[in-house]
């Protein structure tokens, strides 16, 4: 039996009355739906729709839907209908032969497995190439070794007079890493194509976010990649690693708390320095044991410059940062990462921070970081 239950957000049907002092709101599914359409959430039958949903009630300081996912009554669709199986897939070619008949004999893309071998054979034609960026073929082996690979739909291409026009990187990591996997590979364009090749734009983790349905995607971003180098014990190394969209993604789907705190610095306009990732970053991790309250009394105090006395710690990290924001210095999100934990760790002990508030070598390595403590 539902109920209707009226909240700050608007007034939606609940599958029961929520307990008092519950952080969460029972919801059907048409009425999750409902409040998503009014509050800009792409709806989807993914099971991240939930995720999503709860991140941008995060954002408004509400409470999170839990969606009723009882079976429902159903009427049959054509979608529902069965479907006949897709067409296995094969490899593009038996032999290097083979291949060569498809280059002069082939216009058109096939959908294929592409291995190892098969990947050597078209490196074969790649006679007029850019040079190879050594980062590009790590990137898409890292790919490969996650499992994370996908067919995109973007076609290694090789032209009709037998040069590789585009997919050097993708087959060299395939040929390296040993593994086959699933590409379109397009036949019979012209050489000349090659020049007009490449010049789109990759899409960032930001992209991917926004078109995801979240908000302040570059901060959450940020925060995404310090954390997975942080658990990683890889801060020393973040610049020379990549996060890939997908895997900023399911950071972000596993913790609530990075879309609430990106949402909620980024009201920080008076003090522009603490909107970012680096200062974001400590507080997510520290919203793993503690309760946010505890967590934005800090930001607060740090984005004021308000203390009981000049030896606080937030306050001489307000000091730090204003005074390089007011020298136009520029400062690494490593580096604020770094003050922010310093400054967190000596504030969490109601100590004071008697050395000088600055990075040193040490902290910009992986095994020197600082640690972020709860008491």
């Amino acid at each position: 039996m539902s109920s209707s239950a009226r909240t700050k957000d608007a007034s939606y049907r609940t599958v029961a009355p929520a307990r008092s002092g519950s952080k969460h709101e029972p919801i059907d599914r048409a009425a999750a739906l409902e409040w998503a359409k009014a509050n800009g959430v792409k709806p989807t039958p993914s099971d991240t729709f939930q995720h999503r949903l709860n991140s941008r009630r995060a954002e408004l300081g509400l409470p999170r839907f839990i969606i009723d996912t009882r079976p429902q009554l159903k009427v049959v669709t054509q979608q529902d209908r069965p479907k006949r199986a897709a067409p296995a897939i094969k490899p593009l070619a038996t032999s290097e032969s083979e291949l060569l008949e498809l280059v002069t004999d082939h216009s058109g893309t096939i959908t294929c497995q592409v291995t190892p071998q098969i990947a050597g054979w078209l490196l074969t034609l790649n006679t007029g190439n850019r040079p190879v960026l050594k980062a590009n073929v790590e990137r898409f082996r890292a790919i490969l070794k996650a499992d994370r690979w996908q067919n995109t739909g973007e076609p290694i291409i090789v032209s009709r007079e037998g040069v590789l026009n585009d997919g050097q990187h993708r087959l060299l990591a395939i040929k390296a890493a040993g593994y086959t996997v699933e590409l379109d590979v397009r036949f019979g364009v012209t050489r000349e194509a090659f020049y007009a090749t490449g010049f789109g734009k990759r899409r960032s983790t930001p992209d991917v976010l926004g078109v995801e349905g979240y908000s302040n995607t570059s901060c959450q971003a940020s925060i995404a990649r310090l954390i997975r180098a942080y658990d990683a014990g890889q801060m020393g190394a973040i610049r020379q690693t990549t996060l890939e969209p997908e895997e900023a993604l399911q950071i972000i789907e596993r913790d609530d708390n990075i879309p609430h705190v990106a949402a909620r610095i980024q009201r920080f306009t008076s003090f522009p320095p603490c909107r970012c990732g680096g200062f974001g970053f400590p507080l997510v991790l520290a919203a793993r044991k503690l309760p946010v309250e505890r967590i934005f009394e800090f930001a607060a105090l740090v984005v004021s410059g308000l203390a009981q006395d000049g030896g606080s710690p937030t306050y001489r990290l307000h000091q730090k940062l204003g005074d390089m924001r007011a020298r136009r210095e520029r400062i690494s999100q490593v580096d604020l990462a770094a003050l922010t934990i310093k400054a967190w760790n000596s504030w969490i002990a109601r100590g004071s921070l008697l050395q000088p508030m600055k990075t040193t070598d040490s902290d910009r390595t992986s095994a020197g970081f600082p640690r972020l403590k709860w008491a």
